[in-house]
């Protein structure tokens, strides 16, 4: 509830007024008839002394009493009347109660202040609460105060600045869901955060028509006189006056004496509240006054503090333009030694004048950084000389180098020349043999209605184009040899890239299409030179096939002639008996004859004539079929009798096979729920419990691969025992019968192998979580063991030295080091210079030191700490003892603390270890191995780490950063890890280049001794150990090709 310009709760009110409401509520309830007297509300004696101390922020609310009345405050004797219709219910805010006028103050936003400023004033109603409009428009729109209830969702729901009610531009928003726009906690802009300066007041009086109506004595307390209007209207119903008016004309009277009485005893308090009103006011009035002295005094002081800042902000000012002179100067020299460091062998000059220039003028206004900058003239023209120098250098390079460009291309394109004009001369010679060949085959090249040419005269034609074409098939081998030959260089010649001069360009495409035309017609060559020759081929067997049919018509004439005794042209039926079994073995029967002369003879002929004996042949053919099918029926009824015979046993012998199938079935089962739930374990398994689960399983993986084979032996089994005459009868018998049997053995060797494979994966995760477990504790050891030498200022022979006095070292000598030493693991930091400068001025006194300026800080992975346990480090020591002992060599122990770095992000690699000191050496390349010779150490310029190394690229040292001050990275330790990129083999020595040991891709092998070139073979080869299994032998990093078969983790 809102009261005034503040906000209080109703608890509050009621607390304040409530003895003033039950004294005036006293007096009313004993006079039935007050209902009648209009002026009984006009009295202010009935507001009890108590009413009149409550505070001043509520009796400035109208309307305060018929809130509290509404919500039953001051009716202590309430009960009585709970019988009359509308007594004490509570009543909505009447609309009177909502404030005329507001206004907008604050608001940090400048654009939207500029809009909500000033004063509102009541204007319409939406959604059942008011709208107010700002007095004036801001460019030409209105601004509008109006509520939003939940229809469009309760996020939109509340009170809202906008142009237009509900419209889609605002301003500021508050969630609040009051009947009055709330003071305070809006949003500006409607999204943005709560604006605690956003304030809205109200400014107006509120339209009280019982207010109007009431005494001068009732003015001064508003909200009583409109309360008890409220309660008048209420107890004026019908009802509850028809029921006052059943009292005798004597209590009336009685009743007012009672009321004259106690109002002069109410006109007596009131005397007594308006002395104790002015004594207040007194005392109000001195304290205001006490209230303007302190501030008076306070605004002196600040106008004291305000004239003191003034002068500090002046003198500031003085030296700041005094900085910013220097500054512009030494900006100015700066920009000139820039350019100098830009500049060519054409404008050195002109800018070394220029510098002189500026430094004669610009210097002396330099101030205290004339003579630093001086040396960074100095320093920057001799950079530029030494850089004119290199550039004059290059240039007479890139001549020379231009010079044999030109004179090596002009030799390959003279020897293009000769290559292409030989090739041709090669082609024209076996082009030439071709069109020989053709000229050869042209008398074959006939019409339809030409007479054919005897055999013999297409044998001669065809040999003569065979004995062309090997002529022409040699020719164009010689042009085959010769590419072969000189095509290796042309490639290298043709296969230049970089830029090329125009014109050079021009000549190779020229070269490249003459090449590719000359390559097409080789192509063609053999082509050509096989389809006339196949032409040739086909037209002799042509005349082969044709003589051929000659002489077969000429031997069934003969033979026609030979049966024909009656020499009639026509084969008779006992002719044609003769006939039959004379030449094709077949005993004609009087229905076979039938059948031929239904076929072979036409109606009207005497018999079988020349001209279908062919008909004739077909027709006893047939015949000759279908007697061979009754044979091969019989025979083959026989052959299923003998099967059926054989199937019954086969039968009993297969169920046998079966029975002991299903007990293996029963076994590879076991089987595989022992191994099913491995991988699920490896995560939460140790590495021991893991190998003896995988040796578990291989135990039963062995037992059922033996039982397998016992079953398979069964299954070849199955068809020994019966006759050998029927083996080949009983094969496909055999096959369909146990063809179930070959297939579940299948499967069951199938899943034999998954449970292999699964066993093996288990196992070697378990030696991949053994492999990675020893190599965290040895990351973590040799940092310890580095850090340490570091700390006692020990180099890696000494480290050595401490750790044992013999030339190797043992497991004991090893566990007790690395056990003995600091087990934390320290990062490297840096101090922080500005908060050693505040403590030095704190310490001097100089006043409060200034905070130091944050920086952003680089958020950095924090080191983990691994515990060394003694079983730890022996796993460690095994991993990395020599081969075949029990001991680590000094060349072993010196190799495995070596630190090397890769490189992750281009980065210089300079001469000096300051960054700006020394010149630049060259760019390390992401993925380039580096050795570490020196350091890390700090570098406080730029407060980076910095570390001496050297590349295995090509031997080069310098320094280089490790990481950035922004926290980028360039250097990361590792590199002398390698990981397969393919299957490479693994062999014994640098010589071998095949073994049995292969590694797979994505194996990780570390480096013992680093890649070296084999000028025979230009293979890079080099000897590593395995992560896993330990296995050390040589292997191919770079084939002769060019192909990178291992590469830097």
């Amino acid at each position: 509830r809102r009261c005034g310009v503040g906000w209080v709760s109703v608890k509050d009110r009621r607390s304040a007024t409530m003895h003033g409401y039950q004294a005036a509520y006293g007096a009313a309830q004993q006079h039935p008839g007050y209902a009648q007297h209009p002026g009984y509300a006009q009295h202010a004696g009935y507001a009890a002394p108590q009413a009149q101390a409550a505070p001043a922020a509520h009796a400035a609310y109208p309307g305060y009493a018929g809130y509290a009345n509404a919500a039953g405050y001051g009716q202590p004797q309430a009960a009585q009347h709970q019988q009359h219709p509308g007594y004490g219910q509570p009543a909505a805010p009447p609309a009177s109660d909502r404030p005329q006028n507001l206004n907008c103050s604050g608001c940090k936003h400048e654009t939207v202040a500029q809009i909500v400023r000033g004063d509102f004033t009541l204007h319409s109603e939406n959604h059942s609460k008011p709208v107010y409009k700002k007095n004036g428009q801001w460019n030409g729109l209105d601004v509008m105060i109006y509520y939003w209830d939940e229809r469009d969702g309760p996020n939109f729901s509340g009170w809202w600045f906008g142009p237009k009610v509900g419209g889609d531009q605002v301003w500021a928003y508050h969630p609040d869901k009051e009947n009055v726009p709330p003071p305070s906690g809006w949003k500006v802009p409607y999204d943005g955060p709560v604006d605690n300066t956003f304030i809205l007041t109200q400014t107006g009086g509120q339209a009280a028509p019982q207010a109007a109506a009431a005494a001068p004595q009732a003015a001064a307390y508003p909200g009583y006189a409109q309360g008890y209007g409220q309660q008048q209207a209420a107890w004026g119903q019908p009802g509850y006056a028809s029921a006052a008016y059943d009292h005798a004309a004597a209590e009336r009277q009685r009743q007012e004496q009672m009321r004259q009485e106690q109002m002069r005893q109410e006109q007596a308090r009131q005397q007594q509240m308006q002395a104790e009103m002015q004594r207040k006011q007194q005392e109000e009035a001195q304290r205001r006054l006490v209230e303007q002295q302190r501030q008076e005094q306070l605004r002196l002081k600040r106008e004291a503090e305000q004239k003191a800042r003034e002068e500090q902000a002046r003198k500031q000012k003085e030296e700041m333009e005094k900085k910013a002179a220097e500054q512009r100067a030494t900006l100015g020299v700066r920009k000139v030694i820039q350019k100098l460091r830009l500049a060519t062998p054409e404008n050195f000059d002109e800018i070394t004048q220029e510098l002189q220039t500026t430094l004669s003028t610009e210097l002396p206004k330099c101030g205290a950084q004339s003579q630093i900058v001086k040396d960074e003239a100095d320093k920057g023209l001799e950079q530029a000389r030494k850089c004119i120098d290199m550039v004059m250098e290059q240039r007479k390079r890139d001549a020379e180098k231009k010079e044999a460009e030109e004179k090596k291309r002009a030799e390959q394109e003279a020897l293009t020349k000769e290559f292409i004009d030989e090739l041709t001369d090669l082609l024209e010679t076996a082009e030439a043999s071709t069109e020989k060949i053709k000229e050869l085959g042209a008398p074959l090249e006939k019409s339809e209605d030409a007479p054919e040419k005897a055999l013999k005269e297409i044998e001669g034609i065809v040999k003569a184009m065979t004995e062309a074409a090997q002529e022409a098939k040699a020719s164009s081998k010689k042009c085959t040899d010769f590419v072969v030959e000189k095509g290796t260089a042309m490639r290298e010649i043709l296969a230049v890239t970089g830029p090329q001069p125009p014109a050079a360009m021009a000549a190779m495409q020229e070269t490249k299409n003459t090449l590719a035309k000359l390559l097409q017609r080789m192509g063609v060559l053999d082509k050509s030179t096989d389809t006339l020759l196949a032409t040739g081929k086909v037209a002799k067997d042509e005349a082969l096939r044709k003589a051929a049919a000659k002489t077969k018509t000429a031997e069934l004439t003969k033979k026609f002639n030979k049966h024909d005794k009656d020499k009639d042209s026509f084969l008779s039926q006992a002719e044609v008996t003769t006939f039959a079994k004379a030449e094709m073995g077949f005993q004609c029967q009087k229905s076979d004859l039938e059948k031929i002369w239904k076929v072979a003879v036409k109606k009207g002929d005497k018999g079988v004539s020349m001209d279908n004996l062919y008909l004739l042949k077909m027709t006893v053919g047939a015949a000759k079929e279908l007697q061979r099918n009754q044979k091969r029926r019989a025979v083959r009824e026989a052959k299923e009798k003998i099967v059926a015979e054989a199937r019954a046993k086969l039968r009993a012998k297969i169920q046998e096979v079966e029975f002991a199938a299903k007990d293996l079935d029963a076994e590879l089962v076991k089987i595989e729920q022992a191994v099913a739930p491995l991988l699920s374990k490896v995560r939460a398994t140790p590495e021991p419990a893991m190998l003896k689960e995988a040796d578990a399983c291989e135990k039963l993986i062995k037992a059922g691969h033996d039982h397998v084979e016992k079953v398979r032996e069964k299954v070849v089994a199955i068809p020994q025992g019966f006759d050998p005459k029927h083996k080949e009868d009983l094969k496909e018998v055999v096959a369909a019968e146990t063809k179930k049997l070959q297939l579940h053995m299948a499967r069951s060797d199938n899943r034999l192998g998954r449970a292999r494979n699964l066993t093996n994966c288990y196992r070697e995760k378990a030696s991949r979580k053994t492999a990675a477990s020893i190599s965290k504790v040895r990351e973590f050891a040799l940092k310890l063991a580095r850090q340490h030498g570091a700390k006692n200022s020990l180099s890696n022979e000494q480290i050595f030295g401490k750790i044992t006095k013999k030339q190797k070292i043992d497991e004991a000598e090893f566990v007790k080091f690395f056990t003995s030493i600091d087990q934390v693991l320290k990062e490297l930091e840096f101090e922080e210079e500005e908060e050693e400068k505040a403590e030095e001025a704190k310490e001097e006194g100089e006043g409060e030191a200034k905070p130091a300026e944050e920086k952003p800080k680089v958020e950095k992975k924090p080191i983990e700490q691994v515990l060394l346990t003694k079983d730890g480090l022996k796993s460690f020591f095994a991993s990395v003892a020599d081969p075949g002992t029990k001991t680590l060599s000094k060349e072993s122990f010196l190799r495995l603390i070596q630190v090397y770095y890769k490189v992750v992000k281009d980065t210089p690699l300079t001469a000096e270890l300051e960054v700006g000191s020394g010149t630049s050496e060259r760019t390390l390349k992401v993925r380039e191995v580096l050795k570490l010779l020196e350091g890390p150490s700090t570098e406080a310029t730029m407060k980076v780490y910095r570390a001496k190394v050297k590349c295995h690229k090509d031997g080069v040292e310098g320094w280089a950063t490790l990481a950035g001050n922004a926290g980028t990275a360039f250097l990361e330790e590792g590199g002398h890890l390698y990981k397969a990129c393919a299957k490479v083999a693994l062999t014994d020595s640098a010589e071998e280049k095949e073994s049995t040991t292969m590694l797979r891709e994505g194996d990780v092998v570390e480096v013992l001794e680093w890649p070296t070139k084999e000028e025979e073979s230009s293979l890079l080869r080099m000897k590593v150990k395995t992560r896993i299994g330990g296995k050390i032998g040589w292997i191919t990093q770079v084939d002769e090709e060019g192909k990178v078969l291992a590469d830097v983790v």
